[in-house]
């Protein structure tokens, strides 16, 4: 099966992780993959040098065209469109959005065209699915698929304990979609296990408010930014 990865997004996150490593995961099954990903960006970097064929964003569309491709897989509501509009209705290959963010959808009238093309929407989450389903009431719920995301299961070395407190740590950018705030709050609450630290990597633009919710909670000795 010829199968295509469509993300233009110019940045590196969590969606364009889960798009490189997908496109090895179909390699592996045996599927050849086409993928699409903005000129210059760590993603298209990474699918070069896996996928069978990555090409830049721009003028990328002939190749999905013909060869004739079966699957076409868009990372956002955008990426869906730029296919749509060079995609031949006739003979059309399958149309899927990979959903990995639990924002509202625009489904307006003129929109309906698009989203009716669209055979599958791939949610990462339950609160993903449920936002798909409230802004798309009219689009089958049996199309709202939920795929959990991949997670390696190689152990990782691990250093002696010792006396330390047991330890819990988190990664992500520093926002408030990530719920950082409520993670903070509920380590604050616990008794058990004593000591327990929290160790946060990332940045972002919540980092100064985080600080401040450290500081009032009383962890800055049990927990690190």
């Amino acid at each position: 099966m010829r199968i295509a990865l469509i993300n233009s997004n110019p940045s590196w996150g969590g969606g364009e992780r889960w798009f490189a490593e997908a496109a090895c995961a179909l390699l592996e099954r045996g599927h050849e993959v086409l993928a699409v990903a903005r000129e210059g960006s760590r993603l298209l970097e990474r699918l070069t040098a896996v996928a069978h064929d990555a090409a830049p964003w721009e003028g990328a569309w002939a190749r999905i065209v013909a060869p004739p491709t079966d699957v076409v897989l868009c990372n956002a509501p955008r990426d869906l469109r730029a296919v749509a509009r060079v995609l031949p209705r006739a003979r059309a290959p399958v149309l899927v959005l990979r959903r990995g963010i639990d924002r509202p959808l625009r489904g307006g009238f003129w929109r309906r065209r698009l989203w009716r093309r669209v055979a599958m929407v791939i949610v990462n989450s339950e609160a993903s699915g449920r936002q798909v389903r409230r802004s798309l009431p009219w689009y089958p719920a049996e199309r709202v698929v939920r795929i959990y995301n991949p997670v390696t299961l190689d152990p990782l070395p691990r250093e002696p304990q010792g006396d330390r407190p047991p330890r819990l740590g988190a990664v992500g950018r520093l926002t408030h979609q990530k719920g950082f705030d409520v993670l903070i709050d509920a380590v604050a609450q616990l008794d058990e296990p004593p000591g327990l630290e929290l160790w946060i990597a990332g940045e972002g633009r919540a980092r100064a408010a985080l600080e401040r919710r450290i500081a009032r909670r009383g962890l800055d000795t049990r927990c690190r930014l």
